[in-house]
């Protein structure tokens, strides 16, 4: 995410998590791609906007590890009009044929198993009203990117929810023009859709520890340790400076010290 520094995280929920904190707006899609339609249609008349944030679960666990999540990007319509996707694709077995929208073979030779990459994500599916009704996977391959197979979510930072409020907001034809992003609504109204409300944090400050190792609770951000918490343990959130969480914890022997740990290694606990 460049220019966006602050957002940066070594693991895709702990920048999930870092976005909702800031503002953020996170939607979970459910297995049913008629629903996430539905939920489109409803938040954003039936368009994600530019730079949308898509996280997947490739393993379907979603527990959390490095290799259980994908992260990618929204991208234009193109003239087939399919909605696009950004993402650092992977060789996969499958692609031993050299499938279009896979990465290439001179790619792979060079000793490049990833490249990032546009690829269609979904077709876009309209009833007789014109407002979303389904969603389709275009590349088969990309079956952690289904909405009908896999566990997806929306993530949409607070500059771009800005934007969309302020009417700033950007989206293309599918032909190569860039124009101002309009929700159907809007050309009726002439006025920016109405978005679900966000406040400036998520509301929780309530986290749990989800390393299987002793984690370090720190005097300073790479400081001295003060102690070591347990896989569960709950801390209160004071502050959070980039990759570190200013937190308050409770140590083995009984001692409520207020300290660092990395953020890649606690997660919300609210609602679970």
């Amino acid at each position: 995410m460049a220019g966006l520094p602050d957002y940066s995280a070594p693991q895709v929920w702990a920048l999930i998590d870092s976005i909702k904190r800031r503002g953020g707006m996170v939607i979970q899609f459910p297995k049913d791609s008629r629903f996430s339609a539905r939920i489109i249609e409803d938040h954003f008349e039936g368009a994600l906007p530019v730079g949308t944030l898509i996280s997947a679960c490739v393993s379907g666990s979603c527990a959390g590890a490095p290799e259980e999540m994908h992260l990618s990007l929204v991208g234009s319509v193109d003239s087939a009009h399919n909605l696009q996707l950004w993402h650092n694709n992977w060789f996969r077995p499958e692609n031993r044929l050299w499938r279009k929208y896979m990465i290439p073979l001179a790619w792979y030779q060079a000793g490049f198993p990833r490249k990032w990459m546009s690829t269609p994500w979904l077709s876009q599916i309209h009833n007789s009203q014109g407002k979303l009704d389904d969603l389709r996977g275009v590349v088969p391959e990309l079956i952690e990117l289904d909405p009908s197979t896999s566990l997806l979510t929306a993530i949409i930072v607070p500059e771009i929810l800005k934007e969309l409020r302020e009417y700033q907001a950007v989206m293309t034809d599918g032909l190569g023009a860039v124009m101002p992003f309009r929700a159907r609504s809007v050309s009726r109204r002439a006025e920016p859709v109405e978005l679900p409300p966000v406040s400036e944090t998520s509301g929780c400050n309530t986290l749990k520890v989800v390393s299987q190792m002793p984690t370090n609770l720190r005097a300073s951000a790479r400081g001295k340790m003060l102690c070591q918490i347990g896989q569960g343990t709950q801390v209160d959130l004071v502050s959070q400076e980039k990759n570190w969480s200013r937190v308050r914890a409770v140590c083995p022997d009984g001692q409520r010290l207020e300290g660092y740990v990395l953020s890649a290694l606690i997660v919300s606990a609210c609602g679970k």
